[in-house]
C-alpha cells in the first residue's frame, strides 16, 4: 500500500513539471477576449462619468439590497480568510517549486503562510471592493451620491479582482 502511494506521489510530480501552454487557441481565445473587451468600451461607452444611480442603485429598495449584499460579499472573503484559512488548525497542503533543488516538494501551510496562493489574494482584493462598494452604497442611501473617488475606488478595485 505505501509503495503505490508512493508511486503516485512520484507520478503527480511528473505531471507538476511546469510547462508553457503555446497552443494556438489559448493565444487566440486570450487575444480575443482582449480586443472584444476593449471594442466593447470604446462602443459601449457613452464619455459620460460615473453615475453613482447606475452604480448604487436607482430607489431605496434597490439600494439596501445592493448594499446589503455586498456587505455580505465583504463579511464572507473576512471570515474565509481568517477563519477557515489562518486560524484552521488543520494544515494546508501546498506543492511549491524549491529553486535551490529544482524540485517540487509537498509543503503543509499553516496561518498566514495559508495566503500565499494567488487566488487567496484574488480573494481578499474582491472582499476590499465589496466593503468599498458597499460603503459607498451606503453612502449613497443615508446621505446622498458619494464622492467621485468612492465611486472611482470602488471600480478599480473590483476591475482588479
Amino acid at each position: 500500500m505505501l509503495s503505490l502511494v508512493r508511486w503516485m506521489m512520484i507520478q503527480a510530480r511528473k505531471k507538476a513539471e511546469p510547462s508553457r501552454d503555446r497552443s494556438w487557441l489559448s493565444y487566440t481565445l486570450t487575444l480575443s477576449i482582449l480586443i472584444l473587451s476593449v471594442i466593447s468600451y470604446v462602443f459601449l461607452h457613452d464619455g459620460t462619468s460615473y453615475d453613482a444611480g447606475q452604480m448604487h442603485g436607482q430607489g431605496m429598495l434597490s439600494t439596501l439590497a445592493l448594499t446589503l449584499f455586498r456587505f455580505g460579499c465583504a463579511y464572507l472573503v473576512i471570515h474565509s480568510a481568517v477563519v477557515w484559512m489562518v486560524r484552521n488548525p488543520t494544515p494546508g497542503i501546498m506543492s511549491p517549486l524549491f529553486r535551490a533543488d529544482r524540485e517540487i516538494r509537498m509543503h503543509q501551510s499553516t496561518g498566514f503562510e495559508r495566503l500565499v496562493p494567488f487566488s487567496s489574494w484574488t480573494m481578499l482584493v474582491f472582499g476590499v471592493a465589496m466593503l468599498c462598494n458597499g460603503l459607498g452604497s451606503l453612502w449613497y442611501l443615508l446621505v446622498g451620491e458619494p464622492s467621485s473617488l468612492v465611486l472611482h475606488l470602488g471600480t478599480a478595485l473590483f476591475a482588479t479582482a
